[in-house]
């Protein structure tokens, strides 16, 4: 299973500070099918301006979301990550 997320110019990356003050995304994954497992190894990455600015690659769990559907906990992905002058992404 492989799959890319392109966010679009109005999509929002939306930004959480941690209790020891690191900068994070905070992700969940799903994934749709009969055949997805409990566990998954999963590498999951975020670029900005073509450059890495966060990242988590490890095997995860998935849990039932619906019929043919599971779903990740949160991925917490601390990272570099810049704001623009909103405090947006």
């Amino acid at each position: 299973m492989r799959a890319r997320r392109v966010l679009g110019a109005s999509d929002v990356l939306w930004l959480l500070q941690g209790g020891q003050g690191a900068t994070m995304v905070a992700v969940k994954l799903v994934f749709h099918g009969s055949d997805v497992p409990t566990c998954v190894a999963q590498d999951t990455r975020v670029t900005v301006d073509g450059k890495l600015a966060g990242e988590s690659r490890e095997n995860v769990s998935t849990y039932e979301l619906s019929p043919g559907s599971r779903i990740t906990k949160t991925l917490w992905l601390p990272g570099a990550y810049k704001r623009d002058g909103d405090g947006q992404q």
